[in-house]
Parts: C-alpha cells; sequence; structure tokens
C-alpha cells in the first residue's frame, strides 16, 4: 500500500497547481518579458548615468537593486494576474487582459520613467519634465524631491 497520501494524489496536486500558475501567468507573459527589458535597460544606463556624475559604482549593489526590482515586478504581475481571476474578468485584446495591462501599464511607468531619467542623464539631454507640466496646466504647486522642506 501506499503511504498515506498517495503518490497519485501528489500528482493531482502538482498538476492542479501547475495548472492554476499557467493560467496566472500565462496571459501576462509580455508583461514579465517587458519587466526584464525594462530593468535590464535601467541597469545599462543608470550605471551610465553614475559614471556621468563620477560615483563609485559597486556592481554587487547594482545586482541587488535591480533584483529588488525584479521581484517587486513579478509581486505586481501575481498581484494584477489574481485580481483579474477574483473578478473573472475576461477582456482580452490581442490576446492580453485589458484590466491587468492597464495595471502593469501604470506600475511599469515609474519604471519607464528611471530608464528615461537615466538615458538623459548619461547623454546630457534636457528631459522633459512631468512634474513640472502638469503643475503648469493645472496651477497646482507639486513639491519636487530635490526640494526641502524648511
Amino acid at each position: 500500500m501506499d503511504e498515506v497520501i498517495g503518490v497519485k494524489s501528489i500528482y493531482s496536486i502538482s498538476a492542479i497547481t501547475i495548472g492554476f500558475l499557467q493560467d496566472l501567468y500565462y496571459p501576462l507573459r509580455w508583461f514579465m518579458l517587458l519587466a526584464a527589458v525594462l530593468i535590464l535597460f535601467d541597469l545599462r544606463w543608470g550605471i551610465g548615468a553614475a559614471k556621468k556624475r563620477g560615483e563609485i559604482i559597486r556592481f554587487s549593489k547594482a545586482g541587488r537593486r535591480s533584483i529588488n526590482k525584479a521581484v517587486d515586478y513579478f509581486c505586481w504581475i501575481t498581484i494584477a494576474g489574481l485580481i483579474t481571476n477574483l473578478f473573472e474578468t475576461d477582456i482580452n485584446i490581442y490576446g492580453i487582459p485589458v484590466g491587468q495591462g492597464l495595471l502593469l501599464l501604470f506600475i511599469f511607468l515609474f519604471e519607464i520613467n528611471s530608464c528615461y531619467s537615466n538615458y538623459c542623464e548619461m547623454r546630457d539631454i534636457k528631459k522633459w519634465d512631468v512634474i513640472s507640466w502638469v503643475s503648469e496646466k493645472t496651477n497646482l504647486k507639486i513639491k519636487k524631491e530635490e526640494e526641502k522642506e524648511m
């Protein structure tokens, strides 16, 4: 006789788990690829910007930050997939779920902004400042990170 939890039970649990993970992550495979590309670009251009500023580059710190970003984006992709499964939305455009896509593109905008800032700094290009543009159009006083409170 097999042990308490039989071999067939383990195979069944494994098949159910793998099926669930495939249903969760397969529609989001392009976002995983986009996250990997953005992280690599940000790493490359961040190193270039740091060299431009004359900073000492520690590859252990750069690697650690890139791995942290990869884990963060994997968590966001998981959350987006779980939210979509929770509400059972099946609105797809070209095979990409719309709800997940909008959430993840909003999250990826932060990484795109980081890549853009590092690229502009590395190449000595005056970057278009989104925060200043929004504050001018809306007459809002938005405090930038560089401004310290007195």
